[in-house]
């Protein structure tokens, strides 16, 4: 189905079918869930949303301050954990995978769906 046409957790779900991306979230601005599809781990909602939109919104103020153009996406790696969030208009969309193996495609399905999510969220 052509992602025109799919409805918003279509292109959610979309994204597990990378390999190793175990969640998506759709993070408000403000730190709070408003849509997830899959599971990693036994991860504390809360912090992990409001950790994300925190570190969004500070990337683009960064961007606006230092005149960057607009901010397009960051990475997180951890030890059991990699974590790539990408700002739509007023939310953020976060992958979370065990390990940074498919990052490649991950910032790829990114960029494709980026345009249809904006229009969700």
């Amino acid at each position: 189905m052509p992602a025109e046409n799919m409805d918003s957790l279509t292109l959610l779900k979309d994204f597990l079918h990378i390999d190793n991306v175990k969640q998506v979230l759709v993070i408000s601005k403000d730190g709070f869930a408003i849509e997830s599809v899959g599971n990693f781990k036994s991860t504390n909602m809360d912090k992990l949303c409001s950790s994300l939109a925190l570190a969004i919104n500070g990337m683009e103020a960064m961007s606006s301050d230092l005149d960057l153009g607009r901010f397009k996406n960051m990475s997180f790696e951890y030890d059991d954990a990699f974590i790539v969030g990408a700002a739509v208009k007023d939310a953020v969309i976060a992958l979370i995978a065990p390990d940074a193996s498919s990052l490649g495609m991950m910032k790829m399905r990114l960029q494709k769906h980026l345009p249809m999510l904006s229009k969700f969220y």
